[in-house]
C-alpha cells in the first residue's frame, strides 16, 4: 500500500522551512497539539486518517508528543489503536530509536547530530484490534520497549 501519511506531528514541522517540503511529500496530517482542545487533533487523524485507510493507504503515526532520549511508556498515547479499532484494520508497531539526532534546545527540531550513532528501526507483526484496544497497545508499547531496551544495552 502507499505511504500517504508520517500523521501524529506537529503541524509546524511541515509548515517549517528545513522539513516543510520533505515532509509534504509523505501528505502529513499536521497537527496543531492544541493543549486545550485536544479533541480536534484526535478528530482530524480519524477523519483524515480514516479516509486514506478506507482509499487503501498505509498511516504512519508517532504516538509520543515529542522525541525523547528515554523510553516512557506512560507517554505513548492510544491513537493507532483507536485509528485502526474505528478503520478495521490491525496496527503495526514499528520501534525507532534516531538519538543520533537531539532534541535541540530551544526549538526541538534543531539539535546537535551524531553521525557515529546507529539509528535502529524494527517492525513487529500487525496487531489486530479488538474490544476497547487496551490489550494491544500495551502489546504494542511492550514490543517498543523490548526493541528500545535491546538497542540502548548495545551501546
Amino acid at each position: 500500500s502507499e505511504l500517504t501519511a508520517a500523521n501524529d506531528l506537529y503541524k509546524s514541522l511541515s509548515d517549517g522551512f528545513i522539513f516543510g517540503p520533505i515532509m509534504k511529500l509523505f501528505g502529513p496530517i499536521g497537527l496543531e497539539r492544541n493543549r486545550k482542545e485536544p479533541r480536534a487533533d484526535l478528530d482530524k487523524v480519524m477523519k483524515v486518517g480514516g479516509e486514506a485507510l478506507a482509499n487503501g493507504k498505509s498511516v504512519v503515526i508517532f504516538p509520543q508528543g515529542t522525541r525523547c532520549m528515554n523510553f516512557d511508556p506512560a507517554g505513548f498515547n492510544s491513537i493507532a489503536v483507536k485509528l485502526a479499532k474505528r478503520a478495521g484494520v490491525s496496527v503495526i508497531p514499528c520501534a525507532v530509536k534516531t538519538d543520533f539526532w537531539e532534541n535541540g534546545r530551544v526549538v526541538s527540531t534543531v539539535g546537535n547530530l551524531w553521525p557515529e550513532r546507529t539509528v535502529h528501526l524494527a517492525f513487529g507483526e500487525a496487531v489486530a484490534i479488538e474490544g476497547a484496544g487496551k490489550k494491544e497497545q500495551a502489546r504494542i508499547v511492550e514490543f517498543i520497549e523490548k526493541k528500545y531496551k535491546g538497542w540502548t544495552e548495545e551501546g
